[in-house]
């Protein structure tokens, strides 16, 4: 199964979404800064621990700060038999677009 990327207008379009979990990849300090509204903040490192946790009846939405992270940890539970999606560019460039 191969994961699936979603821009940063169309991002819009599943916050509040309940068939999507928008997974935030950062830190937990750069989460509390700011951060995609309705998202969890679970941090890279701590992904295999949680993974298992995961609802998979939901698109599995990750995002980082600039989209490298978010795409690895999308394709790594997209082998698992999760639906993902990785957010292009990352919370980067979700805020050049809208703020």
């Amino acid at each position: 199964m191969a994961f699936r990327t979603i821009s940063a207008r169309d991002m819009n379009k599943v916050i509040g979404d309940r068939g999507h979990l928008i997974i935030d990849l950062r830190t937990r300090q750069s989460y509390n800064m700011w951060h995609i509204p309705g998202a969890l903040n679970i941090p890279f490192e701590e992904l295999n621990q949680k993974e298992n946790v995961f609802d998979r009846s939901k698109t599995i939405v990750f995002y980082c700060e600039r989209g490298n992270l978010s795409m690895i940890a999308a394709n790594k539970l997209s082998a698992k038999g999760y639906r993902t999606v990785s957010l292009v560019g990352g919370i980067t460039e979700y805020n050049r677009i809208f703020h």
